[in-house]
């Protein structure tokens, strides 16, 4: 049995009329799927409860004599914040009137509605009621003409809770208190002003160290740019002074990048209402200069290029932008179907941009963007998930691949925890032809290689050799494992026909060959 039970209202008594003497108590008890209340007085003096009456109630309020109590009898099937509004079903309680001495009982008019929340003024009593189609508004019973008017006339919001003293009510609806004269019928906004401490609006040391949401490393190595608690740090990694490059209380800094050359710092910044991308001097002196990036969306930087050109940058609706910083000029790049945060790098000349979409099978692509065409093009097909793009020297980008990914792909499905997600190391060189134009057929091949089957070489050493390179396969929890040989003692190798790129791939316990990619 669940049992739970509020204060519903003051109760007077009859010497002391006028004068609050004890609370009234609703008692409210469930016992499976029956639900039930009763009335109790509670002595403000001090003393043990007493029930007011043997019928069934969950809320009510004594008349100013203490005579007569208007009541509720039985809960609404549906109130409060996830309640229906016009329930017209079962369970759509009326407001009764009862002399417990008397043992007299009086009914006021009811329709298939919810009455609730009753109060006196003089002899009527008011209530909350949706009797009427539209908002919950406050109803008045007039007691000698045995007859209900309403009171409010709310459109938008529900009355949602009132109290009345004299012939005054005052009600809440859509957030706001209101008052009624009931005399007049005149309804006035209620202002109220409280003075609050306000600890923690005011000015305080915080430890900023445990709210860290982003960090880079400097190029030279010697500092770290930090964000935490919605500042830019500039922070020494042995030597030197922890340096606030923002310092702005009441506005937020996020995701600060290094320069190339480490002279300058980019951050967002939300000062004014709408994120900007801010970019100043690294030693935090200079005013920093201000980039729009648009009002539409939250974005997050991802990455500058090498040049100090561009700035790319996502949004919340799954667009990837590029600001030339030069005319402050904002590109959209591309969209990914599905959410997941862009990884992206920029090729050392900055022409290129590698970056990685979710495609409709869930797989991650690995796509090529040139600035000089403003053209994207995909690394591989739809079929084969690529991941986790970085450019190196002589050309070549490096990712990941795998040809199993696809029963660990939808996470929400927890079969898919159990499947081994095995990839590689793969390099694509030549990725252009000099003119900003993606060549025909670029070489692909593995990027990790085994020499002797003991220790690994350098691709770039190899990109002309192609066909008797190893594969080392990569299995999640366990690492980099060796798997060049196969049951029947053949070697894994890359060989190319017809433009396109055959991998023989070999995993643990059994062969698997003739995985394609598109060139």
């Amino acid at each position: 049995m669940n049992i739970q039970e509020k204060i519903s209202a003051t109760a007077t008594g009859g010497a002391a009329q006028g004068i609050v003497t004890g609370l009234l108590i609703a008692h409210d008890a469930m016992n499976g799927t029956q639900e039930w209340g009763e009335l109790f007085e509670v002595p403000l003096t001090g003393g043990y409860e007493k029930k007011v009456m043997n019928a069934v109630a969950v809320e009510g309020a004594w008349s100013a004599d203490g005579k007569r109590l208007a009541y509720r009898p039985y809960i609404m099937a549906y109130a409060g914040v996830s309640g229906w509004r016009q329930h017209r079903g079962g369970d759509t309680p009326p407001i009764w009137i009862i002399d417990p001495v008397n043992n007299q009982l009086e009914k006021i008019p009811h329709v298939n509605a919810s009455d609730s929340n009753p109060m006196w003024i003089g002899d009527d009593v008011a209530f909350i009621s949706d009797r009427n189609d539209g908002a919950a508004n406050l109803y008045l019973y007039d007691a000698h003409a045995r007859s209900v008017r309403q009171l409010t006339h709310e459109t938008q919001w529900d009355v949602r809770n009132a109290g009345a003293y004299e012939h005054t009510i005052v009600y809440e609806a859509g957030g706001q208190l209101k008052t009624l004269d009931v005399s007049s019928g005149q309804v006035q906004p209620l202002a109220v002003h409280l003075e609050l401490q306000s600890l923690q609006a005011r000015p305080q040391w915080k430890d900023a160290a445990k709210n860290l949401t982003f960090a880079q490393l400097s190029p030279t190595g010697k500092r770290v740019l930090v964000t935490a608690r919605g500042d830019v740090f500039s922070v020494p990694v042995k030597d030197g002074s922890v340096r606030n490059l923002t310092a702005t209380s009441g506005v937020r800094e996020s995701d600060a990048l290094w320069s190339k050359d480490g002279q300058r710092v980019a951050y967002l910044s939300d000062d004014g209402g709408a994120q900007a991308l801010l970019i100043r001097d690294a030693v935090g002196l200079e005013q920093p200069i201000r980039h729009a990036l648009g009002k539409m969306g939250y974005f997050t930087l991802l990455g500058w290029s090498p040049d100090g050109r561009r700035v790319v940058f996502q949004d919340n609706h799954l667009h990837l932008y590029a600001i030339d910083l030069t005319g402050d000029a904002v590109a959209l790049i591309d969209s990914t179907p599905r959410r997941r945060n862009f990884q992206v790098d920029f090729s050392p000349d900055s022409q290129w941009l590698a970056y990685t979409v979710v495609g409709e099978n869930y797989f991650t692509q690995v796509r090529l963007h040139s600035f000089a065409t403003t053209k994207s093009v995909d690394l591989t097909d739809s079929f084969v998930q690529t991941d986790t793009p970085a450019f190196g020297s002589n050309d070549l980008l490096y990712f990941t691949a795998s040809i199993d990914a696809g029963p660990t792909r939808v996470t929400l499905d927890m079969s898919t925890q159990e499947r081994p997600l095995r990839m590689a190391i793969f390099a694509r060189s030549r990725i252009h032809s000099g003119h900003g134009e993606v060549v025909n057929h670029p070489t692909l091949i593995p990027a990790a290689l085994v020499v002797d089957d003991k220790h690994s070489g350098d691709v770039s050493k190899h990109v002309d050799e192609g066909a008797r390179v190893v594969r080392i396969g990569w299995e999640t929890g366990l690492g980099f494992q060796h798997s060049s040989n196969c049951a029947d003692g053949r070697k894994s190798a890359v060989t190319a026909s017809d433009g396109q790129l055959r991998v023989i791939i070999y995993p643990w316990k059994y062969c698997r060959e003739d995985v394609r990619f598109k060139a």
